[in-house]
């Protein structure tokens, strides 16, 4: 760098001096920010299709080969990103390419979709006993072939060329890669083309929509006769097996390569992810910490690490593990929709929402990012956007029964805050009263109510038919009949909720406040008895009973009526124990601990007097 002063300046000495430490230090500084940026920067590279120019299916399989050995090497370099080829086949896909020849504008529109700098492509013949691969390298921002090489070599160089192109690329880049990567990248997975050539066609059936096991696992399993230390084989033969939920076998082909090479990270990683289905976190946690240690770039195993992590609700260490993986892959959606896991568990709705929004915003498939993400909208009180996101989850699935439950309790919410609004602006604003009063006359006000309850019904509806003995959606049902004034229906959803849970204590109130708008006072009194029954210490505030039941006392009732038994029968278990539980409720923890005794001594085994004078024990420390 070349300073020029257009102005002659005499300094004096010291002057001269101080000048030259500043411009020194500027100098460094902007060194150590550009090695900094340098060594941040993450070069985002595609592996797209190599096309068979033999045009022989049977050689299909070389392509796939290219793609798999290049992402397995180059995806654990940490200079780099390399997107899964899921994506890579999606972008082509949307870009409108397909299977078409690569070319340099569909690189460009494949970069732009997919998010990559630089693409690796090329083409290939052979006759089964020499092959010509033509590589190139494609700049994503214009197209533009930026290195190209001609490959002419026998069949069994294969991995050769693979191991030049990776070399190529690192040089062209100028990326840092670390001894641990080195010996990664130099790592061979087999040394046989025919044993490569079987594991090819197993992966490959493994893709297919109409896959069959027995010849996925043939060709695995000849993969391994042909090479017995493929241990990529093993290792793939092993997920198969877990893909179909047989994780005896799926363990035993994982043991086999631990048991043989124990720095090789991936059978940890199958191994782990069978631990984590069966919810043996500590085992799960031990196998991906192994992952980390031989593959620190495997953002997958910190990816796994964050989630068990937030399953055990140790936040801290759950936070460290996801930015971990987030630092090594930023585009992988599923980080962040653990990172708002980890918000949301402890509460902190407004944290949670950020990071639910780039979940979905990266995948807008993710039902549950916007389930939670609308859940999260839901507890901060802006219901516009969670019905926003709760409608994004029934364009996918319009019957999914938790979408459509929060839809309706949304709306109804919705309502209600647009009526407060409404009220605060009329109380200060008697223009707007005016005008919204003239609105409402010209429109009518029942319609607004009425299509609030229209939906309310239907998304209630929706997800207590399709989700077995769903109580919130039934009970909510009938709490929305019941206020629209369908007595009939409000009943038949209230019982429906009773039938799923009978001690359901809200629901016996609302059956007795239903009962009571029909003056059937015999009815609701029966109501306001259950309750006492299940949970006497809903009445020990306020035992006092409406007008329709002349003010009477619920508890003191009650408790006429169980003394008049107990003097018929001293020792009825049901009504010992109604006393007992009324007794508790009240504090009077000495005489309901002696009537539970009392019980046990009548019947051993009962299960709720047990049960709760373990409870009193536990609360007192007496008795």
């Amino acid at each position: 760098m070349v300073f020029k002063f257009n102005t002659l300046v005499i300094f004096r000495k010291e002057h001269r001096l101080h000048l030259i430490h500043r411009l020194l230090a500027a100098v460094l500084c902007l060194l150590i920010l550009i090695t900094a940026a340098h060594a941040q920067e993450k070069r985002n590279i595609g592996i797209l299709p190599f096309e068979n120019l033999t045009k022989q299916k049977i050689f299909d399989w070389i392509g796939f080969g290219f793609e798999y050995l290049l992402f397995n090497k180059l995806s654990n370099i940490s200079a780099l990103y390399v997107p899964d080829q899921s994506i890579i086949k999606k972008s082509l896909t949307e870009s409108g390419y397909g299977s078409k020849p690569i070319t340099g504008e569909m690189v460009y529109h494949v970069g732009k979709a997919a998010g990559i700098n630089l693409g690796i492509t090329g083409n290939y013949i052979t006759n089964g006993k020499s092959i010509e691969v033509n590589l190139s390298f494609i700049n994503a921002f214009n197209g533009a072939t930026i290195f190209s090489k001609k490959y002419q070599n026998t069949f069994n160089e294969l991995f050769m060329i693979v191991d030049d192109i990776a070399q190529n690329l690192i040089q062209i880049t100028t990326i840092q890669v670390t001894p641990t990567e080195q010996n990664i990248l130099s790592r061979q997975i087999t040394s046989s083309v025919v044993a490569f050539e079987s594991f090819c066609l197993g992966y490959i059936e493994n893709e297919k929509s109409n896959r069959h096991l027995e010849i996925i696992t043939g060709l695995f399993r000849r993969a391994i006769l042909q090479d017995p230390k493929f241990w990529e084989a093993y290792y793939n033969l092993g997920i198969t097996y877990f893909n179909d939920r047989d994780y005896d076998n799926a363990i035993k082909q994982f043991d086999v390569i631990i048991a043989s090479i124990p720095s090789f990270e991936k059978p940890y990683y199958g191994r782990g992810m069978i631990y984590l289905r069966k919810e043996d976190y500590a085992k799960a946690k031990e196998d991906f910490i192994k992952v980390t240690e031989f593959n620190p770039n495997d953002f997958r195993a910190f990816y796994y690490l964050g989630k068990i992590s937030v399953l055990l609700r140790q936040y801290d260490d759950a936070n460290k593990y996801l930015k971990k993986a987030a630092e090594i892959n930023p585009d992988y959606a599923d980080v962040y929709y653990e990172m708002g896991n980890i918000y949301f568990d402890q509460k902190n709705y407004r944290l949670a929402i950020p990071h639910y929004k780039k979940a979905v915003e990266l995948d807008p498939e993710n039902r549950d990012g916007h389930q939670r993400l609308g859940e999260s909208y839901f507890r901060v009180q802006t219901y516009y956007s969670a019905l926003t996101e709760f409608k994004k989850v029934l364009e996918k699935n319009p019957i999914d029964p938790e979408a459509n439950f929060m839809l309706g309790i949304t709306v109804y919410q919705q309502a209600v805050l647009e009526d407060l609004i409404e009220a605060f602006l009329e109380m200060f604003d008697p223009d707007y009263a005016k005008q919204q009063a003239a609105e409402k006359k010209a429109k009518g006000t029942l319609t607004e109510q009425s299509e609030v309850y229209k939906q309310m019904v239907d998304s209630f509806g929706k997800a207590s038919r399709n989700k077995v003995n769903f109580i919130e959606a039934l009970f909510n049902l009938a709490l929305t009949f019941h206020e629209m004034g369908n007595l009939d229906s409000a009943l038949v959803y209230y019982q429906k909720s009773l039938q799923v849970k009978s001690d359901l204590v809200r629901a016996h109130i609302k059956v007795a406040k239903l009962y009571e708008d029909r003056k059937d006072k015999e009815k609701a009194l029966a109501q306001y008895k259950l309750v006492v029954s299940i949970d006497p210490a809903y009445f020990v505030a306020h035992p006092t009973l409406g007008p329709i039941h002349n003010y009477i006392n619920i508890l003191d009732l009650v408790l006429d009526e169980l003394d008049k038994k107990l003097k018929a029968n001293p020792n009825d278990i049901q009504s010992n124990l109604m006393l007992a539980k009324i007794y508790a409720a009240q504090g009077f923890n000495g005489k309901a601990a002696n009537l539970f005794r009392k019980i046990l001594s009548i019947n051993p085994n009962d299960s709720e007097a047990k049960r709760m004078l373990a409870q009193l024990e536990k609360r007192t420390g007496e008795f």
